[in-house]
């Protein structure tokens, strides 16, 4: 099972982690309407002390990261159970690769920012708005940090 773990929990992670992703419209008490993004918890907002910098926050990301860990672990573990599972080198390599490559388009975003503030948890109160799931690399500089409702005629 270690093996396992290593050559395919944790790329399984890293995949579901990058394309299962959550955005937030949330109003900030006291602030403005935002988006945010997280799967199962919030650890991603826009910054609200300048434009075009964004806040993350540590322990949602770190309980984030557990929980989808603990999912495929789980799933892995059953699928073992009622058939083992045992993947060729190739298959292996290819894995990693992708899952790699995935997380290599994921993180640009996160290191090439300049006001990037990093805090453990969030210190404002938000109220929701609007949420949805989506499937893909969610680029968190996205196309607005302001979330402006149009109306409908």
């Amino acid at each position: 099972m270690k093996k396992l773990i290593l050559n395919l929990v944790i790329p399984i992670t890293i995949l579901t982690f990058v394309f299962l992703n959550k955005w937030w419209v949330v109003d900030i008490i006291d602030g403005p309407r935002v988006i945010m993004h997280g799967f199962p918890f919030i650890f991603v907002s826009p910054g609200i002390h300048t434009s075009l910098s964004f806040e993350f926050y540590i322990l949602p990301l770190i309980a984030d990261l557990l929980i989808y860990f603990t999912a495929c672990f789980t799933l892995v573990a059953i699928i073992n159970r009622l058939r083992k599972i045992n993947l060729s080198t190739i298959q292996i390599y290819a894995i990693r690769i992708i899952a790699l490559t995935s997380l290599l388009i994921y993180t640009p975003d996160l290191y090439f920012m300049d006001d990037e503030i990093y805090s453990l948890t969030r210190d404002f109160d938000i109220e929701v708005k609007k949420s949805r799931f989506g499937f893909g690399i969610t680029s968190y500089s996205g196309p607005k940090h302001i979330y402006e409702e149009t109306e409908k005629p």
